[in-house]
């Protein structure tokens, strides 16, 4: 999490996962960083991975599913 984490703020939240390609890791992983998005009140997510890249467009926003060396240079 990026910002205050004393105060409570969050400007970003950041998952990571080595590997997404078990399903219950990858459910695991989504909802864990959707109930961080909830609770903050953030519309947008992101899960760092080691060589995947995806887009989830859910109810509560979104979450960015992105390989590690794209996020380190975004």
């Amino acid at each position: 999490m990026l910002g205050d984490p004393l105060m409570g703020v969050a400007h970003q939240l950041i998952q990571v996962s080595c590997d997404m390609q078990n399903e219950k890791t990858r459910g695991r992983e989504i909802s864990g960083l959707v109930a961080g998005m909830r609770h903050l009140g953030l519309d947008e997510g992101w899960i760092v991975t080691t060589n995947e890249e995806d887009e989830l467009k859910l109810e509560g926003g979104v979450i960015h599913i992105v390989p590690a060396w794209k996020w380190l240079l975004d």
